[in-house]
């Protein structure tokens, strides 16, 4: 029997396959430790952010329109006719329209005027004897007022004012009750006088003074109706 000697390659071959198992196990053992050391990192759950929607502007309510001031201008009345122009009265201030069947448009605006010229004087006398007071003084500024309106509308027209003589029609009273109940009388025929005239055909702005005029007698009335309960 013939004994061979080893060959020397194939040991050293060997070595070096166990060589390099042992080192792959080392890294491996390695990789292991350090993923087991490594904390875990929860994923991420949180809950995207939502998306915004563009939000449309609420609609704003339409602002009025203020159209700018204007001046009015004054505008001349039409020419009167012939008969608007008669003056035929039967009398002075409230009585006399009152009493007088047929009006012309001149012969309301005299009887008016003269009417609003004896309230300012019937309420200056009174205040005249019993003092300044109430509601005297705040009436008789309106009378005047009243009688501006009312010679406006003349010039309006281009007819002559009248001249006040209401000094022969004032009525002196002979005590406070006495003048507020002169005041009621005198207040409740100027009423009747302006609603007689207001079922006229009359210009637009002749029938808005003469109403204007007869609102502020119903205010005026109220004040004397006043005046009257207190004192009585």
């Amino acid at each position: 029997m013939i004994w061979m000697k080893p060959h020397r390659t194939t040991k050293t071959n060997l070595l070096a396959a166990v060589l390099v198992m042992i080192a792959l196990t080392g890294t491996l053992l390695s990789g292991c430790s350090a993923t087991a050391d490594s904390p875990l990192v929860a994923p991420n759950l949180t809950t995207p952010p939502a998306v915004t929607q563009p939000t449309e502007p609420a609609p704003t309510a339409a602002q009025p329109t203020i159209p700018s001031p204007t001046t009015a201008q004054p505008t001349d009345p039409a020419p009167l006719a012939e008969e608007d122009l008669v003056l035929s009265l039967e009398g002075f201030g409230n009585a006399g329209a009152l009493a007088d069947p047929q009006l012309s448009m001149l012969d309301m605006m005299t009887y008016a005027l003269q009417d609003e010229y004896a309230a300012r004087a019937e309420y200056f006398e009174i205040q005249e004897i019993f003092g300044a007071r109430s509601p005297y003084d705040n009436i008789q500024r309106s009378e005047e007022k009243h009688i501006a309106m009312l010679k406006d509308l003349f010039a309006q027209y281009g007819l002559t004012v009248p001249e006040d003589d209401s000094a022969d029609h004032v009525v002196i009273p002979a005590n406070l009750l006495e003048a507020a109940e002169t005041g009621v009388q005198a207040e409740i025929n100027n009423i009747a006088m302006y609603e007689k005239f207001l079922t006229y055909s009359l210009p637009q702005d002749v029938a808005d003074v003469f109403d204007a005029l007869m609102r502020s007698s119903v205010s005026q009335l109220s004040a004397f109706d006043k005046q009257i309960d207190r004192l009585s």
